[in-house]
């Protein structure tokens, strides 16, 4: 017996939030079929999905830091681009940036865009 589910989705950036996504494409220039959703997630901020030609962002958790989406951005697309994470932090690449969260869990909008 096959079952189908289907999962409504209700997300969208901010115009400011897709100026930047076209900005960060325009930087990095990932693959040309490289997809960048926005999209509620649970636990995540962003991912990139294994085949590294999709991003996913939560928009919604970014929307009022805009320094802290651009370096999202940077980051994930350093990841599409054939990136990982560096073993021990290193200053000022982006591959050891992570967020910064409040103690009530809030994103903090970074200071500077990496």
């Amino acid at each position: 017996m096959r079952f189908l589910s289907l999962i409504g989705l209700a997300a969208a950036f901010t115009p400011y939030q897709s100026d930047l996504v076209l900005a960060a494409l325009a930087k990095f220039k990932p693959p040309e079929f490289t997809t960048v959703i926005d999209s509620p997630l649970r636990n995540q901020i962003a991912f990139t999905n294994g085949q590294r030609d999709t991003v996913v962002i939560n928009g919604r958790r970014l929307e009022c830091c805009s320094r802290t989406m651009a370096n999202v951005l940077n980051h994930e697309l350093a990841h599409v681009n054939g990136r990982s994470h560096n073993l021990f932090p290193v200053p000022g690449d982006i591959m050891s940036y992570a967020v910064t969260l409040d103690q009530a869990s809030q994103v903090v909008d970074d200071p500077i865009i990496w």
